[in-house]
């Protein structure tokens, strides 16, 4: 048995779950198209900036996009400090405050963006009926956002020590828990894992880090260095001489140029893309270095990824600092 609606319902025409970069964008999208409709957006932080929010950044959270592709066309971003950069890489923080100015700067039919936002509003239930969605709320009779919740795992109630999900991170590094000289197990192979992966092993903490082979696997970890050119990695994937390289559905849904078409459908071709695919994909593995000798006892083979990059099977990083491998090869022990 589904909930009945609530007797007297607030009408909204547009409700968005999160207010990061995605959740700003979504809203400022719509709201440029129809500036006078009911847009609410629910963050649960006491910020916005959902994964960018300031209670969830860290010093050593760092973005795995560059300045060049970050920023809002609508909204250039200031200069980063040259300490704070690299690469065109960046630190987290300078996303936070990038948000901010622009849900502030932002406005439409007399409010700014972010007049808009409810903070410090976890979803407590949504449910559908009669063609309408309801959002359970307790804030001023407004829906509100459910936080992240940790994964079930086994045995969990056996454990003697602190659980913190990624999300609390931010909030209890400078925590006592943190500050205790004890083993620190990170769970996951994603870029969010390595971030604290290396957080930690830089404060000098015994880290293990453990990594399910049955999923994903470990995430591959590309140079933040750039080709042909570029400032870095991102802006060489993302020119219209590499998009030639990329035969997607939509790609092909949109047309492929004669080029492209020739690059995906003949035989030179297909051979010409192969090559250039695992010219790259050998050129990210020597980088890493997944054999070297200081990494072999702490098990740093098992970052290497199983497939190559072209099928992007696992998830993506970027290897934003210069001794980001290095250290963890030497000071983390993975699983």
């Amino acid at each position: 048995m589904g909930e009945r609606p609530p007797p007297d319902p607030v009408d909204y025409d547009l409700v968005i779950i999160g207010c990061g970069i995605y959740g700003s964008q979504v809203a400022r999208t719509y709201l440029s198209i129809r500036p006078g409709r009911r847009v609410a957006i629910f963050e649960s932080s006491k910020t916005i900036g959902s994964v960018w929010s300031r209670e969830r950044v860290y010093e050593d959270f760092w973005t795995q996009v560059p300045l060049s592709i970050l920023e809002f066309s609508d909204h250039p971003m200031q200069d980063v400090p040259q300490e704070d950069e690299y690469y065109g890489f960046f630190k987290a923080k300078h996303v936070t405050m990038y948000l901010e100015e622009y849900c502030r700067n932002k406005v439409f039919n007399g409010q700014p963006l972010d007049s808009r936002i409810l903070l410090e509003a976890p979803v407590q239930r949504i449910y559908k009926d009669g063609g309408f969605w309801f959002i359970k709320a307790a804030k001023s009779g407004l829906p509100t956002l459910r936080c992240p919740k940790v994964p079930d795992l086994p045995n969990l109630s056996q454990f003697q020590g602190t659980i913190i999900h990624h999300k609390d991170f931010a909030l209890l590094e400078t925590c006592e828990i943190l500050e205790q000289p004890k083993g620190i197990v990170v769970i996951g192979g994603a870029k969010s894992a390595a971030d604290v992966v290396y957080s930690r092993a830089k404060a000098g903490h015994r880290v293990t880090w453990l990594i399910r082979k049955s999923a994903s696997g470990p995430a591959y970890f590309i140079s933040a260095k750039g080709m042909v050119g570029s400032q870095n990695s991102k802006a060489t994937l993302y020119t219209k001489l590499t998009s030639l390289f990329f035969g997607s559905i939509f790609a092909a849904q949109m047309g492929f140029n004669r080029i492209s078409r020739w690059i995906n459908t003949s035989e030179i071709g297909v051979a010409v893309l192969r090559k250039t695919w695992q010219d790259f994909n050998a050129r990210a593995l020597a980088e890493a270095d997944y054999d070297r000798a200081d990494g072999k006892e702490n098990g740093f083979f098992n970052l290497k990824p199983d497939t190559e990059f072209f099928w992007q099977n696992d998830s993506t990083g970027i290897d934003q600092r210069p001794d980001f491998l290095d250290l963890i090869a030497r000071d983390t022990t993975v699983v």
